[in-house]
């Protein structure tokens, strides 16, 4: 499954876990909720500062004297109380004692709903949340939907979350060509292959060369979704004139899985794609053995655009890049991938610890949304200009001694002090992830990453989380058979019955009731 891009938003996002205890009344949340707005922004800077809590997993790199903490807490008229983030033992321990603290992120969508049955949030009016942090409102929604993006944490009619997108997911998977296979297979940078058609013709000039399987695929099934694109099918459950269908059960499917036949006969696609792993992947790249893949565009490119490259840099030295495509046409001008959904938690919640300190929920979320406060972002991330770098708009940061040693950049502190956030706003944090002269590159790259996003997929579907494995196994046993040819196409109605009747038309109902609800 594409199941993988959570691993980068972990790496860019320091994540926590939590705990519960017990609820309050209807009363006591409206008159918090009431509160926590008349309080927007009346935190003066000759207060005491307020204590928060900010969670880290390097708990032994931070201390009191750090330049950037310093700056952070006068700025910010808070005293920062640091804390290691929770693993799944010290949550349950957490939870056990009931000993809660301010707030919690990133828990599953169904932890969250659990959570909420529970009654161990504080509820979070969307208003209260607008008037507080409106840059963090107002990317999320531009990000994630209008304002649907609030409909994906509702419980019980009550909003307990402040959104956290992770806006790569949209457009992560996209399609390339190694560089030289793609000039073997008679093709260029500046003409790439266009239709189906180009790609299969030239991956069987790149087979009758080297005797290799062009086409191979890191993830199974998910790693060809360019294919069931040309026919206008996707792998997930989607939006199809009013109607929640799920790609794989859909007529065009049929056609796609007709195509990938063709192809594993007749040795262009990979035999091993369903066995196959990023490393056995990232071997074939480097080996000789393979020129076509679907991945994510950053694995694709130089790290320098976007922080990993390992698909890049395993051929660097020999001179050979990637060159990434929009997917294939198919015969009726289709195209698109399977993509991702850019909701992979359910956000963040304050916990009833805070349930009688509105200012304190005020003050949290006014800090979170300076992370959009450019001048605080460049000294959190690099600190003051002329003394710990200088910036070159070609290449970006350049460090000036003695902050060109990692250890001295962590006796200062940067980089240590994310805003307890890090909302994924990669357009503002370009400049923290990409050197200059590949920015163009990376935005050209992920404007390729097109296709079809999963719109249900942070909705709570107890049917579905009930149906899906066995669900999974009828899709996946049945597809490996059609693409191998154990089992003939002609059978594929007889599959979808199978999927229908193994609960897919109660996942199904589920799902268009959720989206009358919803997203109509």
């Amino acid at each position: 499954m594409k199941k993988t891009a959570l691993l980068l938003a972990a790496i860019l996002c320091a994540s926590t876990l939590t705990a519960c205890s017990g609820s309050s009344d209807a009363s006591s949340q409206e008159s918090q909720a009431s509160n926590a707005a008349s309080t927007s922004g009346e935190t003066a800077e000759t207060d005491e500062p307020m204590t928060l809590t900010f969670f880290v997993t390097w708990m032994e790199k931070v201390n009191e004297t750090q330049p950037v903490r310093q700056k952070l807490e006068e700025e910010l008229n808070i005293k920062m109380d640091m804390q290691p983030s929770l693993d799944k033992e010290a949550l349950n321990l957490r939870i056990a004692g009931g000993d809660l603290p301010d707030y919690i992120r990133d828990q599953t969508f169904i932890d969250y709903h659990n959570y909420a049955d529970q009654g161990i949030f504080t509820e979070l009016p969307v208003e209260v949340i607008k008037e507080n942090a409106p840059n963090l409102a107002e990317w999320a929604e531009r990000e994630g939907g209008g304002e649907n993006v609030w409909s994906y944490y509702i419980h019980d009619g009550k909003n307990y979350s402040v959104p956290i997108l992770w806006s790569l997911a949209n457009q992560g998977f996209t399609l390339a060509w190694r560089s030289d296979m793609l000039e073997m297979a008679g093709f260029s940078e500046e003409n790439p292959p266009v239709t189906l058609e180009d790609m299969e013709n030239g991956m069987r000039t790149i087979h009758e060369q080297t005797g290799i399987a062009p086409l191979t695929a890191t993830d199974g099934l998910g790693s060809l979704s360019h294919v069931f694109g040309a026919y206008g099918a996707y792998l997930n459950y989607y939006e199809k004139d009013g109607q929640m269908v799920y790609g794989p059960i859909q007529p065009e499917a049929k056609e796609a899985l007709a195509t990938l036949n063709e192809w594993y006969t007749e040795g262009l696609l990979d035999p091993e794609f369903m066995i196959n792993t990023f490393d056995s992947v990232l071997e074939k790249w480097s080996s000789d053995q393979a020129a076509i893949v679907e991945y994510y565009w950053w694995d694709l490119l130089p790290k320098e655009a976007f922080f990993d490259g390992r698909l890049y840099e395993c051929n660097e030295e020999r001179g050979l890049s990637n060159i990434i495509v929009l997917p294939p046409e198919g015969p009726d001008g289709e195209s698109g991938m399977t993509q991702g959904n850019p909701f992979p938690s359910s956000g963040l919640q304050f916990t009833k610890a805070l349930e009688d300190q509105p200012e304190k929920i005020a003050k949290y979320l006014q800090v979170f949304d300076r992370t959009w406060d450019r001048e605080l972002q460049d000294f959190l991330n690099y600190g003051v200009e002329g003394e710990t770098y200088n910036y070159n708009e070609e290449t970006g940061v350049e460090w000036i001694a003695p902050y060109d040693d990692p250890e001295k950049r962590d006796e200062y502190g940067l980089g240590l002090y994310p805003l307890p956030g890090c909302f994924n706003d990669y357009d503002f944090q370009a400049k923290y992830s990409t050197q200059p002269q590949y920015l163009e590159l990376r935005n050209e790259s992920e404007e390729k990453g097109v296709g079809m996003v999963p719109i249900l997929d942070p909705f709570y579907r107890p049917v579905y989380n009930e149906k899906a494995e066995i669900l999974d196994k009828v899709y996946n046993d049945a597809y490996i058979d059609f693409i191998t040819g154990a089992r003939s196409l002609d059978e594929f109605d007889a599959f979808v019955e199978e999927w229908l009747a193994a609960g897919g038309q109660e996942v199904l109902d589920e799902a268009q009731q959720i989206y009358d609800e919803n997203l109509k």
